[in-house]
């Protein structure tokens, strides 16, 4: 992973600032890049924390954020339906609003669950396998657009289902 999308080899603009792979049976991380001092797991993951979170009446509430939680909760989630998870999406210790969700289509006839999350200049692309949750982050600070991450985002889940996972 660190290779294609975080730090290319070929000279080329980085796509995601970070991407990782959770299992989907029970949205555990796994896997994360760039490898290098760990950045990866910092931009993707933070132990279960306490933070203030709006309530409908106004005031403020203190939540324990389980970030594996949110992150199911932003894959399973019907938009339409109920709207997006209550307490938002954490990645790395920073909240995510889940936008948009829908299907995207993949190599071989594949078709992926997608989900869009956003925040102020950065965002990130979900996308489901049958057994793998795989997430991208971009930042508009270095570079990076939500268009190609997507599309890496997309290229990474056709290489784990050209895989067998």
């Amino acid at each position: 992973m660190d290779e294609w999308f975080c730090t290319p080899t070929d000279g080329s603009k980085a796509p995601v600032c970070a991407t990782g792979l959770a299992s989907k049976a029970d949205f555990a991380l796994y896997a994360a890049a760039p490898v290098a001092g760990d950045a990866g797991w910092t931009a993707l993951w933070k132990d279960a924390h306490d933070e203030q979170i709006a309530q409908d009446d106004g005031t403020d509430k203190t939540i324990t954020i389980n970030e594996q939680t949110t992150l199911k909760d932003a894959v399973n989630c019907d938009l339409k339906a109920g709207g997006p998870p209550k307490n938002g999406v954490w990645i790395g210790g920073q909240k995510y609003k889940l936008v948009q969700k829908g299907e995207e289509p993949g190599k071989n006839d594949c078709t992926y669950g997608w989900s869009f999350l956003s925040r102020p200049k950065k965002g990130a692309h979900i996308l489901t396998t049958e057994s793998t949750v795989i997430i991208a982050l971009y930042d508009e600070a270095q570079g990076q657009t939500s268009g190609n991450c997507k599309k890496a985002c997309i290229e990474l889940a056709d290489y784990m289902v050209e895989q067998g996972q």
